[in-house]
């Protein structure tokens, strides 16, 4: 038996994200940290299969670059390197698809509530 995705648990995984994206300190890269941090518990069996490749984008793109000798001693990972080297516009770009996969979770919630939906 495949398990069904716990789009509620994302969902509120991703509205925290958005919440520090919008509130928190520093550039769009500083916010990232806190944004993915706040997704980072959710695994892919927790999303809808035609959100997954959106999930695994932003992971994939936020662990893009190793990090640097002095970074590894200070106990720094390929999280903090690739929010270091990354420009701006992709953060950007990032935080964006955070907010399109928040929006896709909220509407997947009120279908199921409404017993409207694919």
């Amino acid at each position: 038996m495949i398990a069904e995705p716990d789009t509620l648990y994302a969902l509120g995984k991703f509205r925290a994200a958005i919440w520090v994206l919008a509130c928190g300190p520093g550039d769009v890269r500083s916010r990232l940290l806190g944004a993915f941090e706040s997704i980072s518990p959710v695994s892919a069996s927790d999303l809808p299969e035609d959100i997954r490749v959106d999930y695994q984008w932003i992971r994939s793109t936020l662990s893009r670059y190793e990090p640097n000798d002095t970074e590894r001693r200070l106990g720094f990972g390929r999280l903090e390197a690739t929010l270091r080297l990354i420009r701006n516009s992709t953060g950007v770009k990032i935080a964006e698809r955070i907010v399109e996969i928040e929006a896709k979770l909220a509407d997947r919630v009120m279908e199921h509530r409404t017993g409207a939906g694919p």
